[in-house]
């Protein structure tokens, strides 16, 4: 990319400035990391019962995606024929995958099950090959911007009023399994990562408390 000041390294996910003629070679800046946010679990019932509330679909949605660690493109592409309603003892989903993510089978737990029955009851339009598909377009999937939206009306419903995104459902669903004493190869094969750096930031923030923990009863009755 000659004559540009930037220069991207996407093996390393850094950006190098480059140097005016004469001067001396910069280190390369790390890109800044997403926040990781995560709610709490008072947060995450209250919205969990929010989606409840406002219907079938938000119900069997949210709880696809926060129970399989989904991205939100992951949830709105589901197929009808991604879900086996046929498979015992346990029906099934597949989840295809996007980004640098895997295609993986899931088998869907009773309770959750029955939230997807229902929605699928109601599903409209009933002809759509998606499972959550656009309201108006029955050839489209849900648009992420729909979701996020829901998403947002529901955590305002549910008193959230910190800055939280769909994406911290995923977040949430993978601290949990890390904090429950999960793998980092676990935790991985779990939200379909190639990598398992990508969820070594589970592991870190599990660390992270554990040795908050350690340090508050190491110190509970004060210095001395």
């Amino acid at each position: 990319m000659t004559g540009n000041k930037f220069e991207w390294d996407f093996t390393r996910d850094v950006v190098f400035d480059r140097p005016a003629p004469g001067e001396p070679p910069r280190a390369p800046k790390a890109t800044p990391r997403r926040e990781m946010r995560i709610l709490s679990d008072d947060e995450l019932k209250r919205f969990m019962k929010a989606a409840q509330q406002s219907g079938p679909k938000d119900d069997a949605l949210f709880h696809l995606i926060f129970y399989f660690g989904l991205r939100v493109g992951e949830a709105t592409a589901i197929l009808m024929g991604d879900v086996n309603v046929h498979a015992r003892p346990e029906r099934q989903v597949t989840i295809r995958a996007l980004k640098n993510g895997l295609t993986k089978t899931y088998d869907i737990p009773a309770w959750l099950w029955h939230k997807v029955a229902r929605w699928l009851r109601d599903r409209q339009p009933s002809d759509s090959p998606y499972l959550f598909p656009h309201r108006d377009r029955a050839d489209t999937p849900a648009s992420r911007e729909g979701v996020q939206c829901s998403f947002k009306a529901l955590a305002k419903r549910a008193s959230i009023t910190r800055k939280v995104s769909v994406h911290d459902l995923r977040h949430t669903a993978a601290t949990k399994l890390a904090m429950n004493g999960d793998s980092l190869v676990d935790i991985a094969g779990w939200l379909r990562h190639r990598s398992l750096t990508s969820s070594q930031r589970y592991i870190d923030h599990r660390n992270n408390k554990e040795h908050e923990r350690r340090v508050k009863q190491r110190f509970a009755k004060g210095i001395v």
